[in-house]
């Protein structure tokens, strides 16, 4: 037998064999980069307006940045130096950036490929336009199709949800953000940042799950008849998606039929409710257009086959008025009426909106979609789901 103090020194060399070899397993697959990660440079260029009206701005960038005129393509300054704190704002109808100001109506700023830029705070790749506005600007961050994804995935879902959910969002969102572009190339921008179209953070919301998820279904988009189409998404159906053709038309409508999907039923956006003072209602309907001098009745209109209502009816004084579920949504706020699939009770100083889902109930349930993985679907299924006759596959550039 073994003396004692060998047979320690032999478990310690085990030990440290045994530890080696997790050490080189972890290595080799966590550490080691992937063959898959390694791409060409993104050939869509997104163009995400972060933001408008503004009169100044705080900017900096790591490194040495060129300043060039994009209608032209001439570079205007060949090294501008914003590593530390510096502002945009307009300066007797001019642009001024860097300690400069600028005769052309339109700015890029270009930092390194690997500088990027912070905007107020928020870091981004790629590059910025600015565009004078008579006193005011707006400001487009042009990124790289992937890039800009990476900001946009854990702004729309949690980044601990499944990874099913996580994919099937980045291939909606890559399908919409390219329909966008390619439907506003004479635009001045593709998409904005916020809830208007697909939130986006930039470089500082990236997350490294919502980042693999974009990284391996890279260029996968929804395809149907050879065609492709946006992947419009909400956040919760309350039971049943809403047919395109009642919210807003569209040539999809047979990719984007209202149907039932009851896997949110058990999420917090499934129901809501909203108790609203009429001065408000009257008020808010006024300063969108309405005219009414008093509100003596507000009943739901008709339903479509989801549920949602198509119109509201509203009594000021003897008559009543039809107001589109849409316009009365947007006067009172969606984040007080979350869905047109509400019930609306009269209390004497109030009305009380009792409703389901949130968000226009279009194509994609998010939080369905994080019950459908629960149940194990893959994300290809979750989606042929939400928009039937679509298929995922390769992008195919124009």
């Amino acid at each position: 037998m073994l003396s004692g103090p060998l047979r320690s020194g032999g478990r310690k060399k085990i030990l440290l064999i045994s530890g080696s070899f997790f050490l080189t397993l972890v290595v080799f697959f966590y550490i080691r980069p992937s063959s898959k990660q390694t791409f060409p440079e993104d050939s869509s260029i997104i163009r995400v307006r972060i933001a408008r009206h503004a009169v100044s701005a705080d900017i900096h960038s790591s490194g040495i940045c060129r300043i060039i005129d994009p209608l032209s393509g001439k570079v205007i300054l060949a090294e501008a130096d914003i590593r530390k704190d510096s502002e945009i704002k307009i300066s007797g109808g001019k642009i001024l950036a860097a300690g400069k100001v600028f005769k052309e109506r339109v700015i890029r700023i270009s930092p390194g490929k690997r500088s990027g830029f912070y905007f107020n705070g928020t870091e981004y790749r790629g590059e910025l336009d600015i565009t004078l506005k008579g006193q005011h600007f707006y400001a487009v961050n042009r990124v790289g199709l992937e890039d800009y994804l990476k900001g946009v995935i854990p702004r729309e879902v949690y980044n601990f949800w499944p990874m099913s959910v996580l994919k099937a969002q980045a291939v909606a969102s890559r399908s919409y953000a390219l329909f966008e572009s390619r439907r506003r190339k004479k635009r001045e921008y593709d998409l904005t940042s916020d809830t208007l179209t697909q939130v986006y953070g930039g470089r500082s919301a990236e997350r490294a799950r919502t980042t693999n998820a974009v990284v391996s279904t890279r260029g996968e988009v929804l395809n149907a008849g050879g065609e492709l189409i946006p992947g419009y998404f909400h956040a919760s159906c309350g039971g049943h998606t809403a047919d395109i053709s009642k919210v807003w038309g569209g040539v999809w409508s047979e990719h984007f039929k209202g149907k039932r999907s009851p896997y949110c039923r058990w999420t917090p956006p499934y129901r809501w409710r909203a108790r609203i003072p009429t001065t408000e209602i009257l008020s808010k309907l006024n300063s969108s257009g309405h005219e009414f001098d008093r509100i003596d009745d507000i009943r739901s209109g008709k339903r479509d086959a989801s549920g949602r209502v198509e119109y509201v009816m509203v009594r000021s004084r003897n008559r009543w008025f039809e107001i589109p579920a849409r316009d009365i949504l947007n006067s009172i706020g969606r984040k007080t009426l979350k869905s047109s699939n509400f019930r609306v009770k009269k209390y004497p100083l109030f009305y009380d909106f009792n409703g389901y889902g949130w968000g226009h109930g279009v194509g994609m349930c998010q939080w369905c979609a994080f019950g459908l993985s629960l149940r194990r679907w893959d994300y290809k299924r979750i989606l042929e789901f939400f928009y039937p006759g679509a298929k995922v596959s390769p992008l195919e550039e124009d």
